[in-house]
């Protein structure tokens, strides 16, 4: 299989899709006249705007992520609340209790805890309401893979409780777990829900489940993934990072395969975009 990438290309060792196409020995091309498979839209930024070419190459082959063009906090916060009926960003002058106040844009700083209310808001951040996770001290984060309609597994992040600056607290382990023992069936469906309304064929969320309500809360959505990087060495044992990425790894190629099949039997209609039909 081969993958067009535009209007960039994955260079860093870090994103955890190299790992993957390394895996399945895929090739990748940046030049729109080979030939190829399937196409993916790909720019580490918050918002994106695709290239005309890629809406073209929609009509006949699949385009990965070609919907997914604003993963902004602002804009993760909308659809979540229409997906989930609830949110977790506060108005910071009105609301009363401890919040994260963090950049709008994607992976900038990671955040601080403030008391609110605040006289005057930080430009270009929002306020989110803290969602108490801990178990025993320690607060859990659930690393949410989505691939292609699915969630092959979960990662089971174990840091220290939150206090002050979150990028200061400890890594405390990584645990592999199947996505049904994370979450319940309806809770997957929301999951996916969103993840398609988001545009996300490819990425990761990040999850938080709330200890006092049982509430699922998305805060982040990870189109260039590269957090749960697979080439990390502190943050995984050997054995658990090969199994994760074979694991990773099969779900693409199953799914991708499926998807070209399901292109190449069919006509797609002019105006259809992003990896799947409606």
């Amino acid at each position: 299989m081969k993958l067009l990438f535009l209007p960039d290309h994955p260079d860093r060792e870090y994103y955890s899709v190299v790992a993957i196409l390394k895996h399945l020995d895929y090739s990748t091309t940046k030049t729109p006249s080979d030939d190829y498979d399937a196409a993916f839209l790909w720019q580490d930024a918050t918002r994106v705007t695709p290239p005309s070419l890629l809406e073209i190459v929609a009509r006949s082959r699949p385009v990965l992520n070609l919907r997914c063009t604003d993963i902004s906090k602002l804009h993760v916060e909308r659809v979540f609340r229409e997906v989930f009926g609830y949110g977790s960003l506060v108005d910071p002058t009105r609301h009363h209790g401890r919040c994260v106040v963090k950049s709008d844009e994607n992976a900038v700083g990671g955040g601080s805890v403030v008391d609110c209310p605040v006289a005057a808001p930080a430009p270009g951040c929002v306020y989110q309401a803290l969602i108490d996770s801990e178990r025993d001290g320690v607060q859990i984060e659930y690393r949410t893979p989505v691939i292609l309609g699915a969630i092959p597994e979960v990662k089971v992040w174990r840091r220290e409780a939150v206090r002050g600056p979150l990028h200061e607290r400890a890594w405390l382990g990584t645990e592999r777990s199947d996505a049904a023992a994370i979450y319940t069936p309806a809770e997957r469906e929301l999951i996916l829900d969103f993840a398609r309304r988001m545009g996300v064929d490819f990425g990761e969320l990040d999850v938080l489940r709330s200890r006092h309500d049982g509430r699922l809360y998305v805060l982040d959505v990870n189109k260039t993934p590269s957090d749960y990087n697979l080439l990390n060495r502190v943050r995984w044992r050997a054995e658990d990072r090969r199994r994760s990425l074979a694991n990773l790894a099969g779900c693409f190629d199953r799914r991708l395969r499926d998807l070209v099949a399901d292109y190449a039997g069919a006509a797609v209609p002019a105006a259809a975009g992003g990896a799947a039909r409606e």
